[in-house]
């Protein structure tokens, strides 16, 4: 990813997750997969409808968090995923409307076509993230292949804690 795009994308995520850039008009969602991981946590992905940019649909994923949960989250520093050309960024929140449980969570968003992004959502509750993450990623990887590496073939590296 070049810095120019990068930095647009950073700057995209930050924007809105802030609420600075207001949501779109409500689009219907194609149906999203769900894994509730047997160790702990929950992994959601597929394409993110009305969006076309990876900070638009970790945008959108985000938003749908503070709507859920009734709390902003707060987002770490978007990273690019090795050898993807996807982007990722971790985030906290509190559930505010179910007893201020802590949830903490990866977002990874994917370009997939000129107008096509795919996002997985991991999270768990705060204190078990760190131990169930990794386990999350290869259960997603095992089953969601939204970019290529350079050479054309299918890529399931798991981003590097930023």
């Amino acid at each position: 990813m070049r810095v120019g795009r990068f930095f647009r994308l950073v700057c995209a995520v930050v924007a809105i997750a802030a609420g600075m850039v207001p949501a779109t008009r409500a689009i219907a969602q194609t149906a999203l997969k769900t894994i509730e991981n047997p160790g702990g946590g929950r992994i959601v992905y597929g394409r993110v409808d009305g969006q076309n940019t990876e900070g638009g649909a970790m945008g959108a994923v985000l938003r749908s968090m503070h709507q859920q949960y009734g709390d902003k989250p707060q987002v770490g520093r978007v990273f690019q995923v090795k050898d993807s050309g996807s982007a990722a960024v971790f985030f906290t929140l509190s559930k505010r409307n179910q007893g201020n449980a802590p949830i903490a969570g990866l977002v990874i968003a994917a370009q997939t076509g000129p107008d096509s992004v795919e996002a997985a959502l991991l999270s768990d509750d705060a204190a078990r993230f760190g131990t169930t993450v990794n386990p999350m990623m290869k259960t997603l990887f095992a089953q969601w292949h939204p970019g290529t590496r350079p050479s054309g073939g299918p890529t399931n590296s798991a981003p590097a804690r930023a």
